[in-house]
């Protein structure tokens, strides 16, 4: 069995502090000084999300040398290869309701929390979700830091909690190493090298619940997705069949099992019902993003264009069921519910997990801690449990600089193959931000990661001990965020990974270029418009 190693980035919040005063050209101490204000103040982030589910590899390639190699594979039960392919976890957001006071729950990542933010295209203001008083006849977002603001703002809400809204998300990565597949693999979403693509056309219709209205209330929302990155948020039983094949996209295309790079999902489709008990009940069914994580699937709701690896790997997208969010206190929020597991709309195994965890919020807003959790059996006859929880820590070291730790771990059973038979496979790793306010319209921010596939069971989707070595990932990415206008956000990026996962029995001499090298260097930026 592989053995756990310490991160190379052991010194990464040193290097973090380091690389944005060279940056900024100023000093460390000086990134770190507590200010009063900062002109300019905006969102950075996203609310999590809940559920993220089984996802076909963008590619055939490592199943495929692995089958030739071994004349089968491995009949595991694991995700992978009962959705045909490597799975990811893309996306999360649930854009859960609030808590009724003035400080916004720890999933949600503002600079100035006591301000109304645009999270996950609802404006929330305190006491409510939803619902902006003072968006009252807006016709457009005035500066950052305004009531009406996010990164690169959005259109004031409709009227009595009704949204509608949407982005065109679109973007090009340059890879150097120019591989043959013309894929930047292990990366996900930006995955095309050398390329042009249409991220996300994204439409959103729906209506709030506000909390603190004091009666029942009904409301809901429905997302579609169409672009490239619609793969990476399909669900079995929706937009797959169970054997993973495509039942309205195309199956003629460069993707795994010859999936279309172009697409149509639907990766929320939810009722939402307020229960005026206490403080409020508020009870999400149907089809939407997973808690779990930092990172989102909605690109306007993302300070970089690339995912991090815990995105990717390490949870869910999307859930189907039914969560209840309840507020406890003014500063601590607890939920909890039933899903079809990762990434379903239909369980094979007819097995329910479970959804949970607590966000809590500093009575001052500075910082905030999130804890989710799912727990369930994934596999298509329901003997193997996965286990799987994610930690955000966030603090606002001043007006102007944000700093964010994430942490992951998920465990499965019967997901590793050894020579004395199947054993759990486990993954964990660590993610660090650091994202500053320059001016008005422009940011700078710095993405740290280290991801342990400690049995090779997520990424490579190669879990045989014996076959492949290492199991280890790092990234740093180096991102801006430029908005030129109020309805337009730019995300130019710098990304540089590597890696110590080789299979020489299998021709593969590492993750990146084709499976041919152990890192990668990517250029990219993507033009996101709001409407």
């Amino acid at each position: 069995m592989p053995q756990l190693r310490l991160s190379p980035l052991r010194n990464n919040w040193a290097m973090a502090t380091m690389i944005a005063s060279v940056i900024l050209g100023v000093g460390p101490a000086e990134i770190l000084a507590p200010r009063s204000a900062c002109a300019g103040d905006v969102v950075f982030g996203t609310a999590p999300t809940v559920g993220h589910g089984r996802q076909r590899s963008p590619t055939l390639a490592p199943r495929a040398r692995l089958k030739s190699a071994n004349g089968a594979a491995p009949n595991n039960g694991s995700p992978n290869q009962n959705s045909g392919g490597f799975e990811t976890s893309v996306d999360r957001h649930l854009e859960p309701p609030q808590l009724q006071s003035d400080v916004q729950p720890a999933s949600y990542d503002t600079y100035e929390l006591e301000e109304p933010a645009w999270v996950e295209g609802e404006y929330v203001e305190s006491g409510g979700e939803g619902m902006d008083s003072s968006c009252a006849g807006c016709d457009g977002c005035g500066m950052c830091g305004d009531a009406c603001c996010d990164t690169g703002c959005a259109p004031c809400a409709a009227g009595d909690g009704w949204l509608l809204d949407g982005w065109l998300a679109q973007g090009y990565t340059w890879n150097p190493q120019q591989p043959v597949n013309r894929f930047n693999l292990p990366v996900t979403f930006n995955d095309r090298a050398n390329e042009y693509q249409m991220n996300q056309l994204y439409l959103r219709f729906g209506r709030s619940v506000v909390p603190n209205a004091g009666q029942l209330q009904l409301g809901g929302q429905v997302d579609l997705l169409y672009g490239t990155d619609y793969f990476f948020t399909t669900s079995r039983g929706l937009e797959t069949d169970e054997n993973g094949s495509p039942t309205w996209n195309s199956e003629d295309g460069p993707r795994g099992d010859g999936a279309a790079l172009y697409g149509l999902a639907m990766p929320q489709l939810y009722a939402d019902v307020f229960v005026p008990i206490g403080d409020g009940v508020t009870v999400r069914m149907g089809h939407f993003y997973t808690t779990m994580g930092y990172e989102t699937v909605t690109s306007p709701h993302n300070f970089f264009y690339s995912h991090s690896y815990a995105k990717q790997y390490a949870e869910p997208f999307t859930h189907t069921g039914v969560v209840a969010f309840v507020p406890m206190s003014p500063q601590l929020r607890m939920h909890g519910g039933f899903t079809q597991g990762w990434n379903n709309w239909e369980d094979v195994n007819n097995q329910l997990g479970f959804l949970g965890g607590f966000d809590f919020t500093r009575s001052d807003g500075r910082s905030s801690l999130a804890l989710t959790i799912h727990a369930g059996r994934e596999d298509d006859l329901g003997e193997n449990d996965r286990f799987a929880y994610s930690l955000v820590y966030q603090h606002h070291l001043s007006g102007c600089v944000t700093y964010v730790f994430q942490h992951d771990f998920g465990t499965e059973q019967g997901a590793e193959l050894q020579r004395n038979g199947l054993d759990t496979a486990r993954w964990y790793g660590i993610n660090q931000y650091l994202m500053v306010n320059m001016t008005p319209t422009s940011s700078v921010g710095l993405r740290v990661e280290w991801f342990r596939d400690q049995d090779n069971a997520r990424v490579l989707a190669i879990p045989i001990d014996d076959q492949v070595q290492g199991g280890n990932y790092s990234a740093l990415s180096l991102g801006l965020n430029l908005r030129p206008t109020t309805d337009l956000v730019i995300r130019p990026e710098l990304r540089w990974d590597w890696s110590d996962v080789k299979a020489p029995g299998l021709d593969i001499g590492g993750p990146f270029d084709d499976f041919s090298q152990t890192n990668q260097a990517l250029l990219a930026t993507d033009v996101i418009w709001t409407f």
